[in-house]
């Protein structure tokens, strides 16, 4: 009961702050010059500006008013193409629009678009992976390559087999630690890039015998300065000294789960 009392009573603090707060609503259509068409996504830049991706265009906000970007047949610095169903903002401050299953660069300064890309090369499909808390690089990864573009240039290593961007993800660490993970079902596939070397190098996961783990896998993280894996019965970490994870600590059901991870962090599974 009086943890009932407890829950209700903050309950009502949240719901009185609230109330407290004015908002105003205020419904934008293609009357204030909003784009027709299924909106796809709503993005914000690093000046501040609001950007919306639809099947007419991309549109940009300032807070008052809209300006469309369409693609204008003989105009090779417009938008590619008007169908755009995805952006990409890197918090360093570059702007990515797909149109069509091919990437175009916004230039802010011109407000124009183009095929040419830091990367050196024109890609029709890759994916913008950012380290938390770091804007000064950001990572992209490609069919054939990964990227890391920064101001003093790009930097380009080579992938050791073809992928496919959107089935992969990139976890990357502030010291330049980054780690290549294949988010679909089945066999795990990671692989490990040595910024200082150039080299990438195949991840293995090892149980608490040294035995190679080749089980299904939940998630791959990286917190207080390790790469940690989990899948439904241990947790392993990274050791980048021999590219693999190994094992940490068993999962065990007790119908309810509490784990303290070196005091890390701490979650609770009940089922």
């Amino acid at each position: 009961m009086k943890k009932l009392l407890i829950l209700f009573g903050l309950y009502c603090m949240c719901a009185t702050a609230f109330a407290q707060q004015q908002y105003t609503i205020t419904n934008f259509t293609q009357e204030q010059g909003l784009q027709s068409g299924t909106i796809s996504g709503i993005y914000k830049d690093t000046t501040g500006y609001i950007w919306l991706t639809s099947e007419e265009g991309v549109a940009r906000f300032d807070g008052y008013n809209f300006k469309v970007f369409r693609h204008l047949p003989g105009d090779s610095t417009s938008l590619p193409n008007d169908i755009a169903w995805y952006g990409a903002f890197p918090r360093y401050g570059d702007i990515y629009f797909e149109t069509q299953g091919k990437f175009c660069k916004y230039n802010p300064a011109t407000a124009s678009f183009t095929f040419k890309l830091p990367f050196g090369d024109s890609l029709d499909l890759f994916r913008i992976f950012e380290v938390k808390g770091v804007s000064d690089h950001y990572w992209a990864l490609s069919n054939f390559s990964i990227f890391k573009i920064s101001r003093a240039g790009t930097q380009y290593f080579a992938l050791p087999y073809p992928i496919a961007p959107k089935e992969w993800s990139v976890i990357a660490s502030a010291d330049n630690r980054v780690l290549l993970s294949h988010n679909l079902i089945g066999k795990p596939h990671l692989l490990f890039l040595d910024e200082k070397s150039k080299t990438m190098t195949e991840v293995k996961i090892l149980d608490s015998e040294g035995r190679e783990d080749s089980s299904t896998f939940a998630d791959v993280f990286f917190t207080d300065n390790d790469f940690y894996l989990f899948n439904k019965r241990s947790v392993f970490r990274f050791n980048s000294v021999t590219s693999a994870f190994e094992w940490h600590f068993d999962l065990k059901h007790q119908g309810t789960l509490i784990m303290h991870f070196n005091s890390i962090f701490r979650f609770t599974i009940r089922w």
